[in-house]
This record gives structure tokens, C-alpha cells and sequence, in this order.
């Protein structure tokens, strides 16, 4: 923050209008910034729940399907046969 404080008043003294208008676009930016950040929370939020999900549809219905009996089967061979 102080370096920013430093290079604002450098910059008014370097060049006193310049530096207004420059410093007249850092609302809108931070405006925008606000706006993509809503917007990108939003859409991550969005998509963790769609994946939780897809993540609960794939855990049920693999266990409902004997994909526990295929593995207890596999371990159940000898080691030195093939499948």
C-alpha cells in the first residue's frame, strides 16, 4: 500500500493533469474487477456443486453394482493365475 501511496505522488508531481486522469479510470476498474470477481465465484460455486454431483451419482451406483464383489473376486485368485 505505501508503494502505491509513493507512485501516486510521484506521479502528481511528475505531471499533475496526466496523473487526475489517470487516476479518474481506477473506479471503473475496480468496478469491473468487482464484477468478474462475483461472477467467477458464482460459476466455480456453480460448478464444485455439479461435480459433487456427478461425484455422489458415481459413488452410489458403482457400490450398487457389485464393483466391491469384482474387487473382493480379483483378490480372491491365486497370484499366479492370469484373468
Amino acid at each position: 500500500m505505501f508503494t502505491l501511496l509513493v507512485i501516486m505522488i510521484w506521479m502528481l508531481l511528475v505531471d499533475f493533469r496526466l496523473a487526475l486522469v489517470s487516476f479518474a479510470v481506477i473506479p471503473f476498474v475496480f468496478a469491473a474487477a468487482r464484477l468478474f470477481q462475483s461472477t467467477v465465484r458464482r460459476a466455480y460455486r456453480d460448478i464444485r456443486v455439479k461435480l459433487a454431483r456427478i461425484n455422489a451419482f458415481l459413488q452410489e451406483h458403482l457400490s450398487e453394482c457389485g464393483w466391491s464383489s469384482c474387487s473382493a473376486a480379483r483378490r480372491s485368485r491365486p497370484s499366479g493365475s492370469t484373468p
